[in-house]
């Protein structure tokens, strides 16, 4: 009962209260079936969860790290469920900045989803969206700009080529793009994603002032500094009514405004703060 009370409150986003509740259930458990006990281990993983949605992922790994050992150990190592708590381990890994990790985890979750629900399957291309993810977050932009292709191509068949989500995984595309120095096919996958961002959320939205930035950057490093001015000068007023004139993305987008200036030979402006 705890447990199902639970989900329906994560469901409603109440991540607090699903905790709580979990808590509870764990307690339950580990006095009922033992604290290695496969039913446990469920409940490890979904308070780990709940955990992780609170922003509280040291606890999130500690508990996603004692299922994985059960669930080794009851199914297996190429086990369907123990590859999702290898997933849910490697999101908490992420957010601790140990993406060296999520990514080894993340290779083994892939190996598991490509047999079970082979290469093209949706979630698959879940899985594959966070493998490049972590690559790029080592570096390797080469590697995570061949996942998202992949990724794109499974997207847009099952959702559309206008869908939100797929516009999301265009934006992450031409950002890896643009490390690996290709601003045109940056620019050309980002102006397809702005109408879709603007549609979604409307041309003042935070979600449509990333992408202003993202693309004005692209536009910039192609030479179009006067696009990239207009857009960098929409995002910035978006992102001073949302975060203030103090804050870290203002000051990014500053940033590459002032560039834009520069380059379009308003200096005056380049320097103001």
């Amino acid at each position: 009962m705890l447990a199902s009370l639970s989900t329906a409150c994560g469901a409603l986003g109440d991540h607090l209260r699903r905790k709580e509740l979990l808590e509870r259930a764990l307690i339950i458990n580990e006095k009922e079936f033992g604290k290695d006990h496969v039913k446990t281990a469920t409940m490890q993983v979904d308070l780990g969860i709940a955990c992780g949605a609170l922003g509280e992922h040291r606890r999130a790994k500690e508990l996603l790290e004692n299922a994985f050992v059960i669930e080794e150990r009851e199914f297996g190592k190429d086990h369907l469920e123990t590859a999702r708590t290898l997933g849910h381990l490697s999101n908490a890994c992420s957010a601790l900045g140990d993406h060296r990790r999520a990514k080894e985890l993340l290779e083994k979750v892939l190996i598991v989803e490509e047999r079970e629900f082979g290469k093209d399957h949706l979630e698959t291309a879940r899985t594959l969206g966070h493998l490049s993810n972590a690559c790029s977050a080592l570096g390797d932009h080469r590697r995570a700009k061949e996942l998202l292709e992949k990724v794109l191509i499974v997207e847009e068949r099952e959702f559309g080529k206008d869908h939100l989500q797929t516009a999301r995984t265009q934006e992450t595309l031409g950002n890896a793009c643009g490390a690996l120095g290709d601003h045109k096919r940056k620019k050309e996958l980002l102006e397809k994603v702005l109408i879709i961002i603007e549609r979604e959320f409307g041309k003042d939205h935070m979600e449509t002032a990333g992408t202003q930035v993202n693309l004005g950057n692209a536009c910039g490093a192609l030479g179009d500094h006067r696009r990239a001015k207009d857009l960098l000068e929409r995002a910035l007023i978006i992102n001073e009514r949302e975060f203030g004139a103090h804050h870290v993305e203002t000051a990014t987008t500053l940033g590459s405004l002032s560039n834009a200036c520069g380059a379009l030979g308003n200096h005056r402006l380049a320097k103001e703060p």
